[in-house]
């Protein structure tokens, strides 16, 4: 029967005698454990060479395939490396034969410089601003640019003349001029003149519209269209021009409607009296070209009886104004 000292003793039994014969059950499963053991560590080192041994020879199998069975570029001999000595890279930085590189030339330098400011007071300033403004409001007469007539509509520029002196540029020109009874004589006569001046002095090409009031309207051709200044054009206004004649009263505004109601707009307007007329009339007028905004010189001849709704009216459409004395 085992004794409880005798298990104690159990480990120290099979180990003073690991070839005895007599073992008990517990210390025989231990030596099995352990010689397992100790039999495992070959069984897997060379496991573990064989599987190395595997893998390269498949890895040399694999690459020489990839080199050699038309799959990639390929090489049927060793790879040689390129030897250069100290003395032929020394000779490839001193060879020339490429040439040297084209210089580029410095960039000149500017002599110009920027304006010094100067003891310009503000009035100067002031004062080269109306200038301009001035010079831009000789186009077309005086006119300007607007959103109501517009180059689309009168076309400005291209052109000019000078009507009693008055000087105005553009394409289209209209003038209303007064023939009423005080009219009669000199007045009809440098009317007449002016008029035939003023066409022979346009550029082929350049239009033109004339309007005659006294009590009433009268339109030279009798028709509110515009006439081209060519040669043959300006032999029928001196013709035409020749056949005015004094009489009646002075009554603008008709006329005004005859002028602002033909297309394409007037770049300038003339407007020529020798009298007074209704004060209405300069509202009428300002009404009629709030949208187109056609300049309009006036002219007061002979008499300036009526310089004052004439200043009006070309303040008013940023036109000017002359006074011509009696000759």
């Amino acid at each position: 029967m085992m004794t409880k000292s005798t298990i104690h003793q159990l480990p120290d039994s099979v180990e003073a005698h690991p070839g005895g014969e007599d073992r008990s059950v517990l210390g025989g499963t231990a030596w099995k454990w352990l010689w397992r053991r100790r039999a495992a560590w070959p069984a897997f080192v060379i496991s573990a060479v064989t599987h190395l041994l595997f893998i390269a020879l498949a890895a040399v199998l694999i690459v020489g395939r990839a080199a050699g069975d038309g799959h990639g570029p390929g090489f049927s001999g060793p790879v040689e490396m390129a030897v250069i000595s100290e003395a032929d890279l020394a000779s490839l930085g001193a060879d020339t034969s490429l040439g040297a590189l084209p210089a580029i030339p410095d960039a000149p330098e500017r002599d110009d410089q920027l304006p010094e400011i100067g003891d310009a007071s503000p009035g100067d300033a002031v004062a080269s601003d109306a200038a301009a403004i001035s010079d831009l409001g000789s186009l077309a007469g005086g006119g300007e640019l607007s959103a109501g007539g517009g180059l689309g509509l009168g076309g400005a520029g291209g052109g000019g003349t000078s009507f009693f002196g008055v000087e105005a540029t553009g394409r289209r020109f209209a003038f209303l001029v007064d023939v009423s009874s005080s009219m009669d004589g000199k007045r009809m006569s440098l009317l007449q003149s002016e008029l035939n001046k003023a066409v022979q002095r346009m550029d082929n090409g350049t239009e033109f519209l004339i309007v005659a009031f006294a009590s009433d309207k009268q339109i030279l051709g009798d028709k509110a269209e515009w006439r081209e200044a060519t040669e043959s054009g300006k032999r029928w206004v001196k013709a035409q021009v020749g056949l005015l004649s004094p009489n009646g009263g002075t009554e603008p505004s008709p006329g005004f409607k005859v002028i602002f109601s033909v297309r394409p707009r007037p770049d300038a307007i003339y407007f020529m009296t020798d009298g007074e007329f209704h004060e209405s009339v300069a509202a009428d007028v300002a009404e009629m070209n709030a949208k187109l905004r056609v300049p309009i010189h006036c002219i007061c001849l002979g008499s300036s009886d009526g310089e004052a709704l004439m200043k009006r009216i070309a303040d008013m459409s940023r036109g000017t104004y002359r006074f011509v004395p009696e000759r």
